[in-house]
């Protein structure tokens, strides 16, 4: 790279990171008008734009980074970023917008060079629209990746069709995070209604709490000995093996039950006999920081402290990762009494209402049919849909969802208005 290229790149990329954004910008024109010919300054001004909500100028930008350098994979990604962004937008400004599919199409033509990753990734746009047909379909790509970690029972076993399979043995088994296989319990009973004998693997964490869903004969963690069945299915192939659309959703609640053994259940209620006769409301703030887009769903403790001004609440924090931390003052820890799923399930059990961000504590108080207010990102997971604020697979859960990406504080303020409202 020349070295005066460099020298302006970095200059702007330390501005961008230390929030000069104006400065930044100038940076980065000017080494477009000496070096328009270098797709990494496209790149580094794309990645910017990105940052700054310019969504059109950063698509004209990763394209001409593209136009330059077509195996550019850092303009490929923020262009995607910012046709997704795009996409969000277009969904907010009405109800079900006509042109939806045809930005979607124009997303999936950047999805890279993989066809089983391309399909995968158009299945999860899909879904992410409330295409459940197609998106079901293409969604069954992730089985043939390399990393998929279900694939020692797709080598080894037969996988289930969803015919009747009496007389024989079903195993079902957990692949993504602890809220996927949560989520996806509401199928077991129906998976049992149609044959013999129904196993489950799950988790460990979620051994106890899954042993008390209707449907599986025995559930089994992860590490336990071998078994014999004669059909496997990856838990998130259930949709589709059950032709699951918008209206179709098994979403009766609650589908999960406490088991009749609650380790810390001692500590817990000591910790919550606090709180008088006013509402008990929990709260989740981060995920599990590994997941790769844990930077987008999660917020930063400090601007969660409007929501202390709640009247007639008492906020207890179910915050397992971070166990003392509370983001204002008056809120109670219980993250450290968490040493079991079933303590955490307790505790939700215990709450009026949870107010938290997309990680598996959603999914959990859905499911025991408590009361949610989920805050998510602007660039939703796909099951949150787009233009909708409830949830057609938990009738108890409502959606605030960022206007734009970052702006945690338009979704706090929103979800205080509403405890106001409803007190």
């Amino acid at each position: 790279m020349n070295p005066a290229l460099a020298e302006m790149l970095q200059a702007a990329l330390t501005n961008h990171q230390g929030g000069n954004h104006s400065t930044a910008l100038m940076q980065c024109r000017i080494a477009l008008k000496h070096f328009g010919d270098s797709s990494l300054a496209w790149e580094c001004y794309s990645v910017l734009l990105h940052d700054l909500n310019r969504f059109e100028d950063c698509i004209e930008a990763c394209r001409r980074a593209l136009e330059i350098d077509p195996a550019s994979n850092s303009a490929r990604t923020t262009l995607r970023r910012a046709l997704l962004c795009d996409l969000v937008v277009e969904a907010t400004q009405s109800e079900k917008p006509g042109n939806l599919s045809a930005l979607a199409d124009q997303l999936m033509e950047y999805l890279g060079d993989d066809p089983a990753q391309q399909a995968f990734e158009a299945g999860n746009i899909k879904l992410l629209l409330g295409e459940f047909e197609a998106g079901w379909r293409l969604f069954e790509k992730r089985l043939e990746h390399p990393g998929f970690l279900g694939a020692k029972y797709l080598l080894r076993y037969p996988k289930w069709d969803g015919k009747p399979y009496p007389g024989k043995t079903l195993l079902l088994h957990g692949e993504q995070g602890f809220g996927d296989s949560i989520m996806m319990m509401r199928y077991l009973e129906m998976a049992k209604s149609l044959g013999g004998t129904l196993l489950l693997f799950a988790p460990k964490e979620l051994v106890s709490l899954a042993a008390a869903c209707p449907g599986p004969d025995l559930v089994i963690g992860e590490d336990s000995a071998n078994v014999s069945f004669n059909y496997q299915l990856p838990l998130m192939s259930l949709p589709h093996i059950f032709n699951t659309t918008l209206d179709t959703i098994p979403n009766k609640v609650p589908y999960i039950a406490l088991p009749s053994h609650i380790p810390n259940k001692d500590g817990i209620d000591a910790r919550l006999a606090g709180s008088g006769h006013s509402k008990k409301i929990g709260l989740v703030w981060a995920g599990r920081q590994g997941f790769k887009r844990d930077f987008e769903r999660s917020i930063a403790p400090h601007v969660l402290r409007p929501l202390g001004a709640a009247p007639n609440v008492s906020w207890f924090c179910l915050q397992r990762e971070a166990p003392d931390t509370v983001p204002f003052p008056g809120a109670t820890p219980l993250g450290d009494l968490f040493d079991t799923f079933v303590d955490t399930a307790y505790a939700v059990s215990q709450m009026d209402a949870v107010v938290t961000v997309d990680t598996a504590i959603a999914h959990l108080a859905g499911a025991m049919g408590v009361h949610v207010k989920l805050m998510v990102s602007c660039r939703p997971d796909w099951r949150w849909l787009l233009w909708r604020s409830d949830s057609p697979w938990y009738p108890t859960l409502k959606i605030y969802r960022q206007p734009s990406p970052g702006d945690w504080q338009s979704v706090i303020r929103q979800v205080l208005a509403d405890l106001v409202a409803e007190n």
